[in-house]
């Protein structure tokens, strides 16, 4: 499902954040991107992914929904790269239309569904 049509082109060699609690989907798309020259930071909590987003440049922002938590928290994350002016993508396992419009309405770019080909991203 696309969000919107953005005219913001990331650089080739940009950095990306990663929001994902899940080893395997953060490893995933950590060596994916690593693969097409991103510098890619990985966190595991909203704590933590908060205070980078504040710290440091990013180019995007790729966000799990339910972020270890059972209410949407990488929502919260979306608005703050959003605020900051950095584009992003939300992941989730448990898409429900609300959950999409709620994560478009904040700002995502894009909503990918679990499981996913990582070269979506």
């Amino acid at each position: 499902m696309t969000a919107r049509q953005t005219t913001y082109k990331a650089p080739k060699v940009g950095r990306v954040l990663i929001a994902e609690d899940e080893e395997l989907v953060g490893k995933s798309i950590q060596t994916e991107l690593e693969k097409e020259d991103f510098k890619v930071e990985w966190l595991q909590n909203v704590e933590d992914c908060e205070k980078a987003l504040r710290e440091n440049d990013y180019h995007a922002l790729v966000a799990d929904v339910y972020l270890n938590s059972e209410t949407p928290n990488g929502l919260e994350l979306v608005k703050t790269a959003r605020s900051i002016g950095i584009p992003s993508i939300i992941i989730t396992s448990a898409l429900d239309l609300e959950i999409a419009k709620t994560g478009l309405n904040t700002g995502a770019d894009h909503l990918l569904e679990k499981p996913f080909e990582t070269k979506e991203i």
